[in-house]
């Protein structure tokens, strides 16, 4: 992924050893961000409103907790 041209020699020795493959030509990658979608925001938003209501925060642990021993309760059973 380096800007340094690829020497001559070495093309052509590609292009004589693979010559059923197209043509070689080196390809420049761009370096661009990550793109996640709505997931990351919607995340966000979630976090935010149980940071601002403790209950449902609380709400929402003790439903966590209870659903995962639940299932492994189901699970084992």
């Amino acid at each position: 992924m380096s800007d340094v041209p690829l020497p001559q020699a070495f093309v052509t020795a590609l292009n004589r050893r693979f010559p059923w493959t197209p043509r070689f030509c080196p390809a420049r990658m761009e370096v661009r961000p990550l793109e996640l979608g709505l997931v990351p925001h919607l995340a966000e938003a979630a976090l935010q409103t149980l940071e601002h209501t403790p209950l449902l925060r609380l709400i929402v642990i003790w439903g966590s907790f209870a659903s995962v021993f639940g299932l492994l309760f189901y699970l084992t059973r």
